[in-house]
C-alpha cells in the first residue's frame, strides 16, 4: 500500500503531522456477507430509531408530562435530524482519523446512544434517588435529557454509516450495497415493533418499556461493534477546503434548481401528512381502542394501555412490512404509471385510511388499514430523492439531498406544532383527531405531485440513488 507524507508542521513545534495512508487506489470487490457487516450499523440505528416513535408518547403519558411539555419533547427529534445530520454529514467528509471518515462517528454515536438508553432505562430511579417529593419532575428531566442525547447520537451514526456504502464499495456493487441497506432499515422497524406486538416482554422480568430498551441497548453494542470491525476504511488525506457549513447549507438553498425545491417541498408536506400518525399510534390504540390510561394510578387501566400500545406495535410492524415489500415492485409501477402519479395514488391511500379509521373500532380491521399506509410511506421515502439524483451531477448529490431532508425537518415540526401540539393543547386525549387531521396535508401532498419536475431516467443515476430516503 503506498503511503503519502504530509508537509513539516507549521506549528512552531518542529514535528511533522502524521503520515497519511493513501485512499486513491481501486476499490475492492467485497462479499455480501461483508456487506452486510459494513451495513449493520444501519440495523441498530432503525431498531432505536423505530422505538422512538413506538413508545416515547407512552412514556410521556406515564411520566405526566403537560400537554405543551410533550410538544417540545416532539420538537427535540426534528431539530437534531436537521442540526446533526448537516453538521455530521460535512465534517465526516474531511475527517482525517486513523479510523477512516466515518467510523470514529459512528462509534461516539454508538457511545452516546448506549448512555441514552441506560438514562431513559433507569430516569424514575434517579428521581426517586434524587428526590422522594418531586421525583416526578427529576425523572422527566432525566428523560428530557435521555431523548436529546439519543436522537443526537440516532444522527450522528445514520449519515456516516449510510456514507460508508458509498465510501468502501465499487460502483458496481453500490446497487447491492443499498439494497442491503434499505432492507436492514425495514428489518430493524419490523422487528421492533413485532417485539412490541408480540408481548414479548410478558416472558421476562421486565416492563415492556425496559424490555424494548434493552433490545435496543443490546443491538446498537453488537451491530456498531460488527460495522466497525469489518468496514475497510482507511485514512482520508485528501485536503478539502473547510467553509462554513451553514453558509454552504444557505447557498445549497439559495441555488437549488426547482427541481430539487419542488421535490423538497413535496417532502415537507409528505412529513406533515405521516408525523402525528407515526407519534400517536400506538397512544390511539391504548386509549381510544383499548380503554386504558397511560397514567400507572389504576393498574388495570394502565394494563389495557400497555395492551393496547402493544398492539398498535403490531400495525407499525405490518406498516413496515407493506413497506418493504412494495419496495420489490414499486420500480414497475413507476415505470408504468410515473413518478407523479404514484406519489399522488399513494397519498390519496392515505387520505382514504386518515377518514375512513374514525368510523372503525374492530382493531383487526384497524390493523389491515393502516398497513396500507406502507405504500405512501415508501413512495414518499424514495420518490423525491430519486427525482434529486436524477436531476443534479454526482457531486452535487449530497447537498441537494439535505436540501430534501432539510424540508423533511421542518414539516415535522409543523405538524408537530399545529398537530400535536397546537390541537392537542385544544382537544386534549383525543388522538383519532390528531391523525385524522393529517389527511388535510396526504390530500396537498398528493395534488402537489402535479408539480413535480421528473427528467428522463439516467442510466447512470441507478448507482448513485438511494433505495430509500
Amino acid at each position: 500500500m503506498k503511503e503519502e507524507s504530509s508537509a513539516p508542521s507549521l506549528s512552531g513545534f518542529g514535528a511533522d503531522q502524521p503520515r497519511f495512508v493513501t485512499i486513491t487506489e481501486p476499490k475492492e470487490e467485497l462479499s455480501i456477507i461483508r456487506i452486510i457487516g459494513i451495513t449493520a450499523a444501519l440495523l441498530g440505528y432503525q431498531l432505536s430509531y423505530s422505538c422512538n416513535f413506538s413508545i416515547i408518547t407512552p412514556i410521556i403519558g406515564r411520566l405526566r408530562f403537560a400537554s405543551y411539555m410533550k410538544s417540545i419533547v416532539w420538537c427535540i427529534a426534528p431539530i437534531c435530524d436537521f442540526l446533526v445530520q448537516t453538521t455530521v454529514g460535512y465534517y465526516s467528509d474531511k475527517c482525517h482519523s486513523r479510523l477512516g471518515r466515518r467510523r470514529p462517528f459512528i462509534i461516539t454515536g454508538g457511545v452516546g446512544l448506549i448512555t441514552s438508553v441506560l438514562i431513559m432505562f433507569f430516569c424514575e430511579n434517579i428521581g426517586h434517588g434524587i428526590s422522594e417529593k418531586h421525583w416526578r419532575t427529576v425523572s422527566q428531566v432525566f428523560f428530557i435529557i435521555a431523548f436529546t442525547i439519543m436522537n443526537i447520537s440516532l444522527n450522528t451514526i445514520q449519515c456516516p454509516a449510510r456514507a460508508l456504502i458509498s465510501d468502501i464499495l465499487p460502483d458496481h456493487q453500490k446497487v447491492v450495497g443499498y439494497t442491503i441497506a434499505t432492507i436492514m432499515n425495514g428489518l430493524g422497524a419490523i422487528i421492533v415493533n413485532l417485539i412490541g406486538g408480540l408481548s414479548l416482554y410478558k416472558y421476562t422480568p421486565l416492563s415492556n418499556e425496559k424490555f424494548l430498551f434493552t433490545i435496543g441497548f443490546i443491538s446498537a453494542l453488537v451491530t456498531i461493534l460488527i460495522t466497525s470491525l469489518v468496514s475497510p476504511e482507511r485514512r482520508f488525506n485528501i485536503h478539502v477546503e473547510t467553509k462554513n457549513v451553514w453558509v454552504e447549507l444557505f447557498n445549497s438553498f439559495r441555488y437549488a434548481p426547482a427541481v430539487v425545491i419542488r421535490a423538497a417541498i413535496s417532502y415537507f408536506l409528505g412529513w406533515c401528512a405521516i408525523f402525528a400518525y407515526l407519534v400517536e399510534i400506538t397512544n390511539y390504540f391504548g386509549e381510544i381502542i383499548y380503554s386504558g390510561e397511560a397514567s400507572d394510578a389504576d393498574p388495570v387501566a394502565h394494563q389495557k394501555y400497555v395492551d393496547g400500545v402493544n398492539f398498535g406495535m403490531l400495525t407499525l410492524a405490518v406498516m413496515y412490512s407493506v413497506s418493504l415489500l412494495y419496495g420489490f415492485i414499486q420500480p414497475t409501477i413507476v415505470k408504468l404509471i410515473g413518478a407523479k402519479l404514484s406519489l399522488t395514488i399513494s397519498m390519496f391511500i392515505a387520505v382514504v385510511v386518515f377518514i375512513a379509521f374514525n368510523f372503525i373500532f374492530n382493531k383487526w380491521v384497524l390493523l389491515f388499514l393502516f398497513g396500507l399506509l406502507g405504500i405512501p410511506y415508501l413512495v414518499l421515502c424514495s420518490i423525491p430523492f430519486t427525482i434529486v439524483s436524477m436531476s443534479v451531477s454526482e457531486k452535487d448529490v449530497g447537498k441537494n439531498f439535505g436540501v430534501v431532508n432539510a424540508f423533511g425537518c421542518f414539516g415535522q415540526q409543523l405538524a408537530n406544532l399545529s398537530i400535536v401540539y397546537g390541537v392537542a393543547a385544544a382537544l386534549p386525549d383525543r388522538p383519532n383527531l390528531l391523525i385524522a387531521l393529517e389527511t388535510v396535508f396526504a390530500f396537498a401532498t398528493g395534488i402537489f405531485a402535479h408539480f413535480l419536475i421528473v427528467p428522463e431516467e439516467k442510466k447512470q443515476a441507478i448507482n448513485s440513488q438511494p433505495l430509500l430516503g
